[in-house]
């Protein structure tokens, strides 16, 4: 009825609406003319009319029904709004302990790598500069680099351990050859 008034104030009819799609409009907007409207509101004016649609859609029922509808609706809002703080909390957690598991797991593989490379140095590098700083020493009496009497003191990993052992042999067996060499010059 409210509708009805409407249109009535309006000057609307169903015929305005007839080049809608599928023509559908226009034929809500018919049923609702085809509704009588009581004796007591065709003297109204067009202003009247409006103000009586607006009085009637409007009403104490309007409120109750808004209400009815609403409440549930509001409380679904709330529980959902609930639901997902919650888990916002939660993942907010979550990325706590991955902050925590990732800084740990860096410091760790910082640890492992000094760890590594500190065995590295006592294995392969100092050896290494030990050897070649023995090699390097030369006799300042003696103009002539003399690898017989030259030791190095093996040490780290097998392979350059094995080498030191290996030279020191090989500086003995030279200087063992040189002295026979010299007495078999005299």
């Amino acid at each position: 009825m409210s509708m009805n008034l409407m249109f009535t104030a309006k000057g609307i009819t169903a015929k305005q609406f007839g080049d809608s799609k599928d023509g559908r409009l226009a034929e809500y907007v018919s049923i609702v003319e085809n509704t009588t409207l009581p004796e007591e509101y065709s003297d109204l004016s067009p202003d009247e009319m409006k103000e009586r649609s607006r009085e009637i859609l409007y009403d104490s029922f309007y409120n109750d029904s808004k209400t009815m509808i609403m409440s549930p609706i509001e409380r679904f809002r709330q529980a959902l709004n609930k639901r997902l703080d919650a888990e916002v909390e939660s993942a907010a957690a979550g990325r706590e302990t991955a902050l925590v598991i990732q800084l740990v797991c860096s410091a760790s593989v910082l640890v492992i790598v000094g760890i590594v490379l500190i065995v590295f140095e006592s294995l392969y590098v100092r050896p290494i500069n030990d050897y070649s700083e023995s090699l390097s020493k030369r006799n300042e009496n003696s103009a002539e680099f003399d690898l017989s009497n030259v030791r190095v003191s093996p040490k780290g990993a097998y392979e350059l351990f094995r080498f030191g052992e290996l030279f020191n042999r090989l500086s003995q067996i030279l200087q063992n050859e040189l002295k026979k060499r010299e007495t078999a010059e005299v």
